[in-house]
């Protein structure tokens, strides 16, 4: 029964974080007859067993119901004198029915590492260098303050600043973790200290007011406390953790269907009708109305934390029903809701919301990226959580006879299985949209005496064809997407199980069904929420395609090597040549990761053969090249007549007007070049010289070997500042083509999501 109890306070947490403004918080009982305290104070003095056997079958008092008891009893039964027969008592009213408990157990995250140098691993490392730069004396100032010791350093800011006050549950959390991940006994014992002073905090005020009102005072964001609450009595038995923790259960969701069917239901509605394409849910932190995003679509979409909780709960149905919707979830909203909220690399620099709106970007909300000293949301903890546990939802293990286990995450990672006796190696090979396969491969490094079941799971996003699992290179039939592949096996170290999965794309409507937003629909590749690199355009045109891949195509293996940045010193100042809305200007040289730097790149495109690696970008010196914005596929940089500005646009090359002759710089400097026109002889890109941000581009032409003419139609050519990510694509629109990549891979540059496909 502890699973339920423990799935059941996270579906609270969610609601009461999420739902419309205050109603599911506010929630009682009112229709039932124990709503009255009379009637339930009676009924507990009878000695009509049978009347209560009916009553509490109805009523129905589960691990996370359970909250009804204290109501049931008189408020001098909280009081210290009488808690151990309030204790018995308590037992005593126990429904008989128990579950089985016959579910998927955890596997030890002391026994999973993810693969060193993998992308996992890598914001797992993000993560742990966050957490060891922090600084213990300013980490601890307010509680030193507090008590009156000496305060050295500085207190953090933001969330952790003296005046804001929020440290309860995430530290009474983060000491349990301590002990049982770490065995560090003085953290239990601090656990203790802190669970006795809340304890009897509201023990007392349910003595001098009443049990409403401390329900009352849980109309705020309180779940997390049952969560350790439960899992602290787990480890101690210690019945005031119990009585604590059911405390913490607001008597909202009663009867049989709050142990077997709410949490199922709870899901299906999310899903069914909150949901974004990312897994993720909530607007402006809350609930609205079902099926009716579209109307959402902005940039304080998403909260972080609420991702956190809809992945424990997918996370725990999985475990209790085995059924693959709550894994292809999991995987869903890990991938495109929690990868992403790390700024890259850049340790301690996360976001609170992840924005939904077309031409949207992650810097861009009302709480912007946070930072490492001053921030500190609730945000902050669930995602260092997030990233610290990364292991934790690849395997699930079961015992029986032939023990088994469950792979539901394809994350490269070692399992040392003390079920199975076996170390199971997984490793992922890199994906490409060019390559739409997942192949994976499990080696074993020691040999087991006896036999045990893998299953693989088979994710809802493939499909059978070219589907392929072998065992030593014998081919394994493979069940439909949905469902788990099951090899059983003495494993050794000789043995070598592979599987291949085809990705394919997709689309997927909005969550909204009303038929004006019909056409709003998100494109996924595989698990990958693909996000177009867009200001605000989200306009796709499918022109009855019967496959997406006629409309939308991978960006060949090659393209990178093509995309370049063309710099320029001036003054004290490096600019970059840099696409401005259409029209060349020389800005200041940007950072990565910016749109800036996403306008500064240019892929090059030589006339003879586009496609072929460019190993270096002196091969292309002396030859006829085309500029195509790396954000704006299919547009090229075109001229538009002697000492004109050049400009961006569409244009079929006839003329001539997109095409330059790439030659060695006229200022002569090793690794400069410059650009003649082709179809204008001895006329170059040309900038100016002591020029200022925004200076516009201009075709000019050489009249002399003037120096200022020389430098100023010179540029350094450097890699490209952005570049494609592995998985990337281009789509076809009405005005304008997009450039696509997985929405983890963006960090401040502009996205839109979801598109208005039309045919």
């Amino acid at each position: 029964m502890k699973g339920f109890v423990v799935f059941e306070l996270l579906v609270l947490v969610a609601a009461s974080v999420l739902c419309g403004f205050g109603m599911s918080k506010e929630c009682t009982n009112i229709p039932t007859q124990l709503s009255s305290h009379t009637f339930r104070y009676a009924l507990l003095s009878s000695n009509n067993e049978s009347l209560k056997q009916e009553m509490f079958a109805h009523y129905h008092l589960t691990p996370t119901d359970d909250s009804v008891w204290s109501s049931l009893l008189p408020r001098k039964m909280l009081k210290e004198e009488d808690e151990f027969d309030w204790a018995m008592m308590y037992k005593k009213l126990k429904s008989p029915l128990q579950s089985s408990g016959n579910f998927l157990k955890e596997v030890s995250l002391h026994n999973v590492r993810l693969d060193l140098g993998s992308f996992h691993w890598r914001a797992q490392q993000t993560n742990l260098e966050y957490l060891l730069m922090l600084n213990l004396d300013r980490l601890v100032w307010s509680f030193r303050k507090t008590a009156g010791l000496p305060t050295p350093g500085t207190a953090y800011g933001g969330w952790e600043a003296p005046n804001v006050e929020l440290r309860g549950h995430f530290v009474l959390a983060g000491l349990l973790d301590q002990y049982i991940f770490a065995d560090n006994a003085q953290a239990l014992k601090m656990v203790n200290w802190m669970v006795e002073y809340f304890y009897n905090r509201v023990q007392n005020v349910i003595t001098k007011y009443s049990v409403e009102r401390h329900f009352l005072s849980l109309n705020e964001e309180t779940g997390g406390m049952n969560d350790v609450l439960y899992k602290l009595f787990s480890i101690t038995g210690e019945p005031k953790h119990l009585v604590l923790a059911h405390l913490f259960d607001k008597p909202c969701f009663l009867g049989l269907l709050a142990v077997q069917e709410i949490g199922t239901f709870f899901m299906d509605i999310v899903n069914s009708s909150h949901t974004y394409a990312t897994g993720g849910t909530s607007d402006y932190e809350f609930w609205s109305d079902p099926k009716r995003l579209a109307s959402t679509l902005n940039d304080q979409t998403e909260e972080s934390c609420t991702t956190y909780n809809m992945l424990k709960v997918s996370r725990h149905l999985f475990r209790w029903t085995k059924e693959m919707a709550y894994a292809d979830y999991y995987e869903r909203a890990l991938t495109n809701g929690v990868l992403g909220i790390q700024r890259g690399t850049e340790p301690g620099v996360m976001i609170y919301l992840l924005p939904q709106n077309p031409g949207g970007s992650k810097a861009r909300t009302i709480h912007k990226w946070g930072t490492p000293d001053d921030s500190f949301w609730c945000c902050y903890g669930t995602g260092i959580e997030s990233f610290s546990k990364l292991g934790d939802s690849i395997y699930f293990e079961e015992g029986s006879q032939i023990p088994g286990l469950y792979v539901i995450q394809y994350i490269s990672s070692s399992l040392d299985w003390k079920l199975g006796q076996i170390v199971l190696n997984q490793k992922v090979d890199p994906i490409f949209s060019w390559d739409p396969f997942l192949r994976v491969t499990f080696t074993f490094d020691q040999g087991a005496s006896q036999s045990s079941t893998l299953n693989l799971r088979i994710p809802i996003w493939t499909h059978s064809d070219d589907v392929k699992a072998t065992i030593n290179a014998q081919s394994l039939p493979v069940p439909p997407p949905g469902n788990f592949l099951s090899v059983t096996g003495s494993w050794s170290s000789s043995d070598k199980l592979f599987l291949q999965l085809p990705i394919i794309l997709r689309t997927e409507a909005i969550k909204d069904d009303r038929p004006e937003y019909a056409s709003i629909q998100a494109i996924l590749f595989g698990p990958y929420l693909l996000a177009g690199h867009s200001s605000g355009d989200w306009d796709l045109k499918s022109e009855s395609a019967k496959s997406l891949s006629d409309w939308i195509t991978a960006i060949p293996a090659t393209y990178n090597s093509h995309l370049v940045s063309f710099s320029q010193d001036s003054g004290d100042s490096v600019f970059a040549l840099t696409n401005s809305n259409q029209s060349l200007t020389m800005e200041i040289f940007p950072q990565p990761g910016t749109d800036d730097s996403v306008h500064a790149t240019f892929r090059l495109i030589l006339n003879d053969s586009s496609s072929s690696e460019l190993a270096n970008f002196e091969d292309a010196v002396g030859k006829l090249v085309m500029l195509e914005p790396f954000n704006l596929p299919g547009m090229l940089l075109v001229q538009q007549g002697k000492e004109v500005s050049l400009a961006v646009g569409y244009t079929d090359g006839s003329d001539g007007s997109s095409l330059f002759r790439l030659v060695s710089g006229l200022d002569g400097k090793d690794g400069s070049v410059s650009l003649e026109s082709v179809s204008n002889e001895n006329c170059f890109v040309f900038s100016g010289v002591d020029y200022k941000s925004g200076t516009a581009l201009k075709l000019s032409c050489k009249k002399s070997s003037e120096t200022k003419f020389n430098q100023g139609a010179s540029f350094m050519v450097n890699k490209g500042i952005s570049h494609y990510h592995p998985i990337s694509f281009v789509a076809k629109g009405a005005k304008r083509n997009f450039l696509l990549s997985p929405l983890f891979s963006f960090r401040d540059e502009s996205y839109t999501i979801y598109f208005n496909i039309q045919a």
